[in-house]
C-alpha cells in the first residue's frame, strides 16, 4: 500500500466503510461500490466529525476542498487488512467449533 502522509497527524477512534455512521476521530473509508461510490461522501462524512478519509485513488481526484485526505491505490482491497490491524487481529482470538453428524 502506498499513500501520500497526510499534513496532519490525526488521532483516529474508529473505522467506518459508511459515511451516515461516521463519528468524531473515524477514518472513513471510501471505496467505489457496485451502486454507489463511497468517494462521493467524503465531504459529508469530514463534516460528520471524520479526522481524515482515505479513498480509492486509482485515477481519481478529490475536490479540492475535500481535506484531510489520503488517497491509497487499492484501498479496496486492502480495507480487510486495515481493520484486522487498526482492531488489533480480532480473529486471532476468536474459537471456532464445528458441530458435524447427520
Amino acid at each position: 500500500m502506498i499513500a501520500e502522509p497526510l499534513r496532519d497527524n490525526p488521532v483516529i477512534t474508529g473505522l467506518t466503510l459508511d459515511s451516515r455512521a461516521v463519528q468524531h476521530g473515524f477514518l472513513f473509508l471510501a471505496v467505489p461500490g457496485t451502486r454507489v461510490d463511497g468517494r462521493a461522501y467524503m465531504a459529508g462524512a469530514l463534516a460528520r466529525g471524520a479526522a481524515a478519509v482515505a479513498f480509492e485513488s486509482n485515477g481519481y481526484e478529490p475536490d479540492a476542498r475535500v481535506e484531510s485526505a489520503i488517497g491509497v491505490p487499492g484501498l479496496r482491497r486492502q480495507v480487510g487488512v486495515i481493520a484486522d490491524r487498526f482492531y488489533d487481529s480480532p480473529s486471532q482470538r476468536l474459537k471456532v467449533v464445528g458441530v458435524t453428524g447427520t
